[in-house]
């Protein structure tokens, strides 16, 4: 151990970039040359077995313009199809069915349809998340569509769970906030507050805390001229949340078959644009360009994961299994009657996802809830991407060894606390920062900011005012603060430390701070 050299602590972490670098070609798990292709490990999800009917011409279901005072009310709206305010006689008649009741709160509006064959009423239940309609919801293409899945669902004879659209009246996340709160995720008192029923049915009482949330799908899609940048559509399928939780497998899976059999835009699993990525540096610098595209997919949603989880976040945290479905329509230049052939293409997609949803008698028990998507065909699971994350990390282990062997007699307590406590102080900055925000770019900003600070001072410190043996101690000190707060990290995703890990063990580890 004595003999110890740099290039002992380099390999291991050149190896570990280099086997995180070849994920996308390389599954060591399985002992092949290609990365593992996603799966349906649920039997009970038999997705290639049923089909949905194609959906009717919005402009000939809807005919008459709704009332302005009810332009953005889901309820108003399925209150005037029944009083035959809006001409639909086919809606009209689903609607007035006694399994669907609607419901509003201050942000939003909840439509609650149980299933009418059910010998007993279910206490499971799925949860969609509609946006706020950019126009009214008459005139939004998204919404029309969902009103007719609505009624297919009131008729459905396979219909098993409780089904509840939220409709939302402010942002999503605020919207999907207050929502989890009123249903009582974070009430101790289950939350029964500021209901009031609307009048289409004589439903005396409104309630849906009593139901078990098995999966929430948060459906952000719009059309608008301001995604005019690009022809084609954007469609996305968000599956990271916060603190690095994602949902089941099978739960991404599904969403993944039963889209792609009805809505054929290519999928990405992130929320950036990477053109210039496969454009200019693909081409120019990989030979295998599938590879490069891959590789930068992976990265792609590794950032995500830190930096931009999906609007689902808050319902992962609570334990339920969730996603968004996200979609950007470029209406410029585009015909009304396409745009509103891609709504409803995306809306029979979805229909599917809660059909296969509604055949499960159980939660889902795919093995992975942790991993990585390098496409929308591939994983990487927590068991293959965690052991390069162990080789990066091995050099501090290895540091430490070494200056326990040679420093443990000369350590200088007094001094290296006192350096570590000021630095540590800084830490705390992000304490501050978050009683006064819950945004996470300005808490990462602020963490990054504060490592940033306390790197530089550590630095001087080491470098100005300590002796050998000191500094020794130091690099200790450090070394075994940087692994205590990087396993966990990495255990928990290995986005969440990865990057910081790669940047701060060649600081710490590489050379002496003699």
């Amino acid at each position: 151990m004595m003999k110890l050299n740099n290039k002992h602590l380099v390999l291991p972490y050149i190896i570990g970039i280099t086997w995180l670098l070849c994920h996308p070609i390389i599954s060591v798990i399985t002992g092949e040359f290609k990365c593992r292709g996603i799966f349906t490990d649920e039997h009970q999800l038999d997705l290639h077995n049923y089909d949905t009917e194609m959906y009717p011409n919005l402009t000939e279901i809807f005919k008459t313009p709704i009332h302005t005072g009810r332009k953005h009310n889901m309820c108003s709206v399925l209150d005037a199809i029944v009083n035959d305010e809006i001409s639909s006689s086919e809606l009209s008649k689903s609607f007035t069915s006694p399994t669907i009741t609607c419901h509003e709160e201050t942000s939003f509006q909840v439509v609650k349809i149980e299933p009418s064959l059910a010998p007993t009423s279910p206490l499971e239940a799925l949860v969609v998340v509609l946006p706020k309609p950019d126009t009214a919801i008459l005139e939004s293409g998204i919404h029309k569509s969902i009103l007719i899945l609505v009624s297919r669902l009131v008729r459905s004879p396979y219909l098993a769970k409780t089904m509840l659209f939220v409709m939302c009246d402010d942002e999503v996340d605020t919207c999907l906030n207050n929502f989890l709160v009123s249903f009582g995720a974070n009430s101790p008192t289950g939350g029964h507050r500021n209901k009031k029923q609307k009048s289409f049915h004589n439903i005396h009482m409104f309630s849906y805390a009593k139901y078990f949330i098995r999966q929430l799908i948060v459906l952000d899609v719009h059309d608008s001229v301001d995604y005019n940048t690009s022809t084609q559509s954007k469609f996305r399928i968000l599956t990271q949340g916060k603190k690095g939780l994602l949902p089941n497998l099978d739960f991404v899976s599904t969403a993944l078959v039963s889209m792609n059999y009805y809505y054929r835009y290519p999928v990405q699993m992130h929320p950036y644009d990477l053109s210039w990525w496969d454009q200019h540096y693909v081409p120019k610098y990989f030979s295998s360009e599938r590879y490069g595209s891959d590789l930068g997919q992976m990265g792609a949603f590794m950032l995500s994961a830190i930096l931009s989880p999906g609007p689902h976040s808050q319902a992962l945290e609570e334990g339920i299994d969730s996603l968004t479905i996200q979609a950007r329509l470029p209406r410029q230049n585009q015909a009304p009657h396409l745009i509103e052939n891609e709504m409803t293409s995306l809306v029979r997609g979805l229909e599917h996802i809660l059909r296969g949803l509604n055949s499960l008698q159980e939660v889902l028990h795919h093995n992975h809830d942790q991993y990585i998507l390098p496409s929308a065909s591939k994983f990487v699971s927590h068991s293959e991407y965690i052991l390069p994350a162990v080789l990066v990390l091995l050099p501090l282990a290895l540091r430490i060894l070494l200056l326990i062997i040679q420093d443990i007699e000369r350590f200088q307590f007094v001094k290296v606390f006192s350096a570590i406590g000021g630095a540590m102080v800084l830490s705390c900055i992000l304490l501050l920062a978050r009683s006064f925000t819950n945004d996470e770019v300005i808490l990462n900003s602020v963490m990054f900011s504060s490592y940033a600070f306390a790197l530089q001072f550590m630095t001087y410190t080491t470098t100005k005012s300590l002796e050998k043996e000191e500094r020794q101690s130091l690099q200790l000190l450090m070394c075994l603060l940087a692994i205590y707060i990087h396993v966990p990290l990495v255990l928990a995703h290995i986005s969440l430390g990865m990057l910081s890990a790669i940047v701060m063990v060649p600081i710490l580890a590489f050379y002496s701070f003699k």
